[in-house]
């Protein structure tokens, strides 16, 4: 249970003054799986078989113990407020003993039959095709209030998940195109409709994936890269929507939303002479929650990040003379602006885009190896987080010694 009660003498929550909510957790969660895989590799035809024919089973239960999280105290974030420091242990658990709330002691499990084969045929020395499917009944038990007996939540979900996929080598082991059709799932609860006529049942929510692209492997392994495209549409997306009864407004839960996401990756590693390396990373993302809430529809949903990420290193290693053995690197991470709340109701809270540079010095003898790295060198102040704000680490710096048996 949550608690937003005011707490005597305290201030009243604004732009500046926050609450700091408090609780004690404890859960336990325990997980069994039992796998068995059948693995073949025969001929049919003259054309080569690669089949995988596997059972999967999995138990999931979780055991929570917890207080209600309940109000501890308001602290004003305008200036260096002393209340800030008045909160301990010896505090929290006075208060805690002290609420009126119900906390949580329940019991939730689960289990999940799976079935599944993929077989990888060789229609040609160079053309590879692949196909599989995944069947998965998912059986929920429901959540047990271990204080009143009481269970909720149970119900039983199948869905079905194939993927295929195809490789053509224009240069064998050394350039390939290829493309794939991916299938997802994740299976949706059940929900208390404020009508009894509204269905309260769902299908698993699916997300189905294009992706095509080109493999380089060439020069001797000087050059490997990857690039590729992708295109994710998401179907039988939960959505709350209002309907009118008489002269009443219910807000019920419908089925129908989709999300589309999109874009393309691309990974490089190169080697151009003996002791260079360098490594590059770019990926592109376009994200839209395409029928939605009318308050988010439109919008990027806050859980898809950065639109662009890039990462990249390059690192020299000394090989003759007197600096044999010693490196330099310098690399970094660079995000574009992060969309953290994007709500009509709300408006929209955006972590600003950041670049972070790296370096390092080393040197590397037969026997051990010496490193010394910089991170974040410029002390660049910047954020993460996925409808959070979350401060990164300031710059450190980090010696190590590997000793080589």
């Amino acid at each position: 249970m949550y608690t937003d009660t005011d707490v005597p003498g305290q201030r009243i929550a604004n732009d500046t003054v926050l609450s700091r909510y408090v609780t004690d957790q404890d859960a336990l969660s325990q997980v069994l799986n039992i796998q068995q895989n059948f693995t073949g590799d025969f001929r049919v035809g003259g054309l080569r078989n690669r089949l995988v024919v596997g059972l999967d089973f999995l138990r999931q239960v979780n055991d929570n113990n917890n207080a209600p999280y309940i109000l501890f105290d308001r602290v004003n974030s305008s200036y260096d407020d002393p209340t800030y420091y008045n909160f301990n242990r010896q505090l929290v658990d006075e208060r805690l003993a002290a609420s009126t709330a119900l906390g949580t002691y329940n019991r939730a499990s689960s289990n999940v039959y799976g079935a599944y084969f993929s077989d990888i045929l060789n229609v040609t020395d160079e053309l590879l095709v692949m196909a599989s499917l995944r069947v998965d009944h998912f059986q929920s038990q429901g959540t047990t209030n271990l204080t009143t007996g009481a269970i909720s939540g149970d119900y039983k979900q199948t869905a079905v998940s194939p993927k295929f996929g195809i490789v053509y080598q224009l240069i064998p082991n050394q350039v390939s195109l290829f493309a794939n059709y991916m299938n997802g799932f994740r299976n949706v609860a059940p929900v208390t409709q404020p009508l009894p006529d509204i269905p309260n049942t769902f299908k698993p929510q699916q997300a189905n994936q294009w992706e095509g692209g080109v493999k380089l492997d060439a020069f001797n392994n000087r050059l490997s890269l990857t690039a590729s495209y992708y295109d994710i549409a998401v179907k039988n997306v939960t959505r709350t929507e209002s309907i009118v009864r008489g002269d009443t407004t219910y807000n019920i839960t419908v089925q129908n939303g989709t999300q589309t996401s999109r874009g393309f990756e691309i990974d490089l590693n190169a080697r151009p002479i003996d002791g260079l390396n360098v490594i590059f990373g770019y990926s592109n993302n376009f994200s839209e929650l395409t029928n939605a809430d009318v308050n988010v529809n439109g919008r990027r949903p806050v859980s898809a990040g950065p639109k662009h990420l890039l990462n990249y290193w390059v690192s020299y290693r000394f090989s003759q003379g007197i600096v044999k053995g010693v490196g330099l690197g310098f690399g970094g991470n660079s995000a574009s602006e992060n969309i953290i709340t994007n709500d009509a109701r709300t408006g929209t809270f955006t972590l600003p885009a950041y670049t972070v540079l790296n370096a390092s010095v080393f040197y590397d003898h037969a026997k051990f190896r010496i490193g010394l790295k910089a991170d974040n060198f410029t002390d660049k102040r910047y954020f993460k987080g996925w409808t959070t704000v979350e401060p990164q680490m300031p710059r450190s710096i980090l010696a190590n010694l590997t000793y080589k048996f």
